[in-house]
């Protein structure tokens, strides 16, 4: 998906949610209702809760996606270099084959520069599993700590 696709399908989310402001969706529920496929959906959901637009939270063995209601949250703003870069990150994150699912879903948390105990919190998972998660990722793509992990994903 080029950056103009992604950034429609980004519109199509956040409308939905707009217009549906007690709705609950996983990427699957929500990319059959947008017609879209889940891949997709799901990279722009995790976009969408790093600019605060929506929350996640862990139901069983899924994440369900709903909008921010909240007043005062800080709402960062990305420029479109900053989100051009990260939806990289996202699509090479994915593309490692080498990694669980799991895996993926930390190194996405790395990326957004939450420590074990805040990504176990998001994951449903304590932080001694995080830590253990962690040190496979490290070994699996010959890296030694997180900022080496970053730079690597982000050249």
């Amino acid at each position: 998906m080029n950056m103009k696709q992604k950034r429609i399908l980004q519109q199509e989310c956040i409308q939905f949610f707009y217009k549906n402001e007690n709705s609950y969706e996983t990427a699957n529920s929500l990319a059959t209702r947008l017609g879209r496929m889940e891949s997709q959906v799901k990279a722009t959901l995790q976009h969408l809760v790093l600019s605060s637009h929506l929350k996640e939270r862990k139901v069983g063995s899924h994440h369900v996606y709903f909008l921010n209601t909240e007043k005062d949250t800080y709402k960062h703003e990305f420029s479109e270099t900053e989100e051009s870069k990260f939806s990289l990150i996202i699509e090479k994150v994915q593309k490692l084959d080498i990694l669980s699912q799991r895996e993926k879903e930390v190194i996405i948390h790395i990326c957004k520069g939450l420590d074990n105990a805040s990504i176990g919190e998001s994951l449903g998972i304590s932080p001694h599993t995080v830590k253990n998660h962690i040190s496979n990722i490290y070994q699996k793509l010959n890296v030694k700590d997180r900022l080496q992990l970053i730079k690597d994903l982000y050249h």
